[in-house]
């Protein structure tokens, strides 16, 4: 729950209520002060979209980032300020990220006398969907700040680099981080002086390092069973493409080299199944194409794999009680409206 819970709060002190952020998730705000309490990734896959529903404006991602502190982040938290140095810590937080449970996975790289922190959001696969730069905007903001808060003000990352096209707000990427940003770039990073890497850093402990690396590792014999198989899956699925089916679960279980059942026992295990994933990650895909793309509703069916645009609006209704059109931003005064036949 850290990672959620801190996530949330964060969000909260931007304007939304945590209860409606928690809307549709089956979460109570009392559990986000539990520690043991668990989330999957469909709940914070519903946060997330609950976000971007509930987004004050474009600032609130970047100040939800910068506002999330080494403290809300219970141990995680406690190693990255016992590091000895900055490479320590960078160690520690990719070894340990998953007791985190986070929206957005990172690695540290190094090489040619450069060194950089990649990311990969879990949730959604779609640069150009609106929850995929929200959610790069949190993790990235986050990062840096929390990089800072360890380090020191001497930590200055060179500059950041992402996948998707510049938004209408990309001003406010350099006013946040006060370095060059490029947008359309092949991964999504920020780049930093590889000296950086060696540096002590102010707060190290190495008895509190040693215990919470122990602890670490107890909860991570824990969560592999739950958290592993689910976002392979859900990472396998959202990879589909148009001129493809859908994969079923023969097509995953061979990808993972596993026996179809064993894949459905491990997946009841975690606590979800082949089908809530799919189902999952096609209501993802289908919301960042109606809001983020012109394609009709035919084309969004074809694109899932679904036999025809009715069949796609049956699901869609079955996922979230709702018509397809209702997800389609609002056009302007006098633009005509789209029918549920699927054209715009």
């Amino acid at each position: 729950m850290h990672g959620t819970a801190a996530c949330v709060m964060a969000l909260t002190q931007s304007g939304a209520s945590a209860s409606a952020l928690l809307c549709g998730t089956g979460l109570d705000e009392s559990e986000l002060l539990s520690h043991s309490k668990k989330v999957s990734y469909a709940q914070m896959q519903t946060i997330l979209r609950n976000a971007v529903a509930l987004s004050p404006g474009p600032e609130a991602a970047f100040e939800a980032g910068r506002r999330v502190s080494l403290a809300s982040l219970g141990v995680w938290g406690l190693g990255m300020t016992s590091a000895r140095t900055y490479r320590e810590l960078a160690e520690f937080v990719v070894k340990y990220q998953w007791v985190l449970g986070p929206m957005v996975a990172f690695d540290i790289h190094e090489a040619d006398g450069k060194a950089w922190w990649t990311y990969t959001p879990l949730l959604v696969s779609d640069p150009r969907s609106t929850e995929y730069q929200l959610s790069m905007e949190f993790a990235i903001c986050m990062g840096y700040r929390l990089s800072e808060a360890a380090f020191g003000p001497d930590f200055k990352p060179l500059e950041v680099s992402l996948r998707y096209a510049a938004p209408a707000h990309a001003h406010l990427y350099e006013r946040f981080f006060g370095i060059p940003v490029s947008f359309g770039q092949q991964v999504d990073s920020f780049h930093f002086d590889p000296a950086l890497l060696e540096r002590k850093l102010p707060h190290a402990n190495a008895l509190s390092m040693a215990m919470v690396r122990a602890g670490c590792e107890l909860l991570l014999k824990k969560l592999s069973a739950r958290g592993s198989i689910e976002a392979r899956v859900r990472e396998l699925l959202a990879a589909q493409h148009a001129e493809r089916p859908a994969p079923d679960i023969e097509d995953i279980a061979g990808e993972l080299e596993m026996n179809p059942r064993t894949l459905r026992r491990r997946l009841k295990e975690a606590g979800t199944s082949f089908r809530g994933l799919r189902s999952n990650v096609l209501m993802d895909q289908a919301i960042a194409y109606l809001r983020d793309t012109d394609l009709t509703q035919e084309e969004i069916a074809a694109r899932l794999g679904f036999s025809d645009g009715s069949n796609f609006r049956q699901a869609f209704r079955r996922w979230t009680d709702q018509q397809p059109g209702a997800f389609r931003p609002k056009r302007k005064s006098g633009a005509p409206p789209q029918s549920e036949s699927g054209q715009l």
